[in-house]
């Protein structure tokens, strides 16, 4: 396919766990082609990632060679891309390209924005985002060994992914489109309308399928977003940027934040409970090691009753009786 029977392209980005799977699932629903082979759902996601295996790959190996985490879990603000990688990346875009409005989400592509629009000038991009608060939760409840080694590096992560979107956008704000997922819950038609308007697209609006249960919600007294807000002001910064930005506007979509002489109290609860889990799983790893000491133990008896006497004698007298009858 040459670029000139391409079709509108629109590539969904944004920080990893912002939503980007419920809206790519969304658009794909809405006419929009964001590839036919698609990555499996995992604990993390059950429904599905929604990310074109050929853009996922292509990005992780430009980090990978890079020495960089294939993840996207990196600070570097700009990353080159080697001519191979180019021809390889052209490549890609004609393999996947289509007549039709289509595109691709994989949250990497945030770090190769001046790279994709040079390769696809004209190119549209939807950002979603999501406060880091929730953003952090979510990779700490995920599990990820890097943020276990450096827990900042997830709120440091999410101010780079947005500051490279924003900045992005102050260079081609025809271009963009930034939506909270919170927002495109509530109204998912709002999404397509505002698409259609701003990129000239005819996608059509189709029943959401999303499930509430995915999105884990701090409650209105949680006390992180004061914790952004008074030990990384910089991200807090980014996260009034964004809000500001946003195309599709609601209610305020922020939990109202405890006082400050209450944060100490907050924070006293979250060491009580982070205690409470930590003794529950020692517990749990005791009555593990007793299981697996019990299962051995049966496993020995199992063994030696195979080896007595009395059963070697029962087994042959089974086979006489076969031979007999």
């Amino acid at each position: 396919m040459t670029n000139e029977t391409m079709g509108p392209v629109l590539i969904i980005a944004g920080m990893h766990r912002s939503g980007t799977s419920f809206v790519s699932s969304l658009l794909k629903e809405s006419g929009l082609n964001v590839g036919e082979r698609l990555t499996d759902g995992a604990a993390a996601n059950a429904k599905g990632f929604f990310e074109n295996i050929d853009f996922v790959r292509l990005h992780a190996n430009i980090l990978k060679d890079q020495g960089l985490n294939p993840s996207g879990w990196t600070l570097e603000e700009k990353i080159d891309v080697s001519a191979d990688y180019r021809k390889l990346a052209k490549t890609t875009v004609l393999e996947n390209s289509q007549p039709s409005p289509w595109g691709w989400k994989d949250p990497r592509t945030t770090l190769f924005l001046d790279f994709w629009d040079e390769q696809l000038p004209g190119a549209k991009y939807l950002f979603v985002f999501r406060s880091p608060w929730e953003i952090v939760d979510s990779l700490f409840r995920r599990g990820d060994k890097t943020f276990q080694d450096d827990p900042a590096l997830a709120v440091k992560v999410w101010e780079h992914y947005n500051r490279l979107a924003l900045r992005f956008y102050s260079q081609h704000r025809d271009q963009c489109l930034f939506v909270h997922v919170d927002q495109i819950a509530k109204n998912p038609q709002a999404l397509i309308e505002s698409i259609n308007q701003k990129f000239a697209l005819q996608l059509t609006p189709a029943a959401s399928t999303f499930d509430q249960s995915l999105f884990r919600k701090e409650p209105a007294t949680s006390h992180r977003p004061l914790l952004i807000r008074e030990f990384f002001p910089s991200s807090f910064k980014i996260w009034e940027e964004l809000k500001a930005t946003a195309q599709i506007q609601g209610a305020d979509i922020e939990p109202q934040s405890a006082s400050l002489p209450d944060f100490g109290d907050q924070i006293l609860f979250d060491w009580l409970a982070l205690r409470k889990s930590q003794s529950t799983i020692k517990n749990l790893e005791k009555e593990l090691e007793q299981s697996k000491a019990e299962l051995d133990a049966s496993n020995q008896q199992l063994e030696a009753f195979g080896r007595s006497r009395i059963w070697q004698v029962r087994h042959k007298l089974v086979k006489i009786r076969k031979l007999l009858f």
